[in-house]
């Protein structure tokens, strides 16, 4: 009786887990608000202004005789000139989207398979494809684009509502 309810345990902690960092169309649903940015192998937390550097990027910053806490201040400086930064995916397909200058009401699709968020704007006709994952409950969307103008690097977004 003891081992069928640790396996039990265990298994309820598993599935629990996995769950956690499922993307799907149902955890999709609900405001996603930026609180983080990977870029460059470089991470900025701006809820705890938190950083971290790759050893590798903090050995290349050494030699070309950088500092780290300029790469920070660079770093929370971009997030900032961005912020606000949230998705509201409703379940009715609708989304709407706000940045720093911008608030626009779209729809979107989400692809499980692929893990691609299309998001629609009926207004200009342009359709944007966002690579998403999920990791500790946080909403991971890819930045990268090919025009040099673009953020290279993830948004992190933690759930509000």
């Amino acid at each position: 009786m003891k081992k069928l309810g640790l396996t039990f345990l265990f298994f309820s902690i598993f599935l629990l887990a996995y769950g956690q960092d499922k993307l799907d169309r149902n955890t999709i649903i609900g405001k996603w608000v930026a609180f983080g940015m990977l870029y460059n192998e470089v991470y900025y937390n701006l809820d705890t202004d938190s950083f971290y550097i790759s050893p590798e990027k903090y050995d290349l910053l050494l030699s070309q005789n950088e500092d780290t806490i300029g790469a920070k201040k660079y770093l929370r400086n971009l997030m900032l000139s961005i912020l606000p930064f949230n998705f509201n995916f409703k379940k009715n397909g609708n989304c709407t989207f706000e940045n720093k200058n911008i608030f626009e009401r779209t729809t979107y699709a989400f692809d499980e398979l692929k893990k691609i968020i299309t998001i629609f704007n009926a207004t200009t006709g342009k359709f944007i494809n966002l690579e998403a994952y999920m990791k500790d409950n946080d909403l991971y969307i890819n930045m990268n684009k090919d025009d040099s103008n673009s953020i290279k690097g993830c948004i992190i977004f933690k759930k509000i509502k």
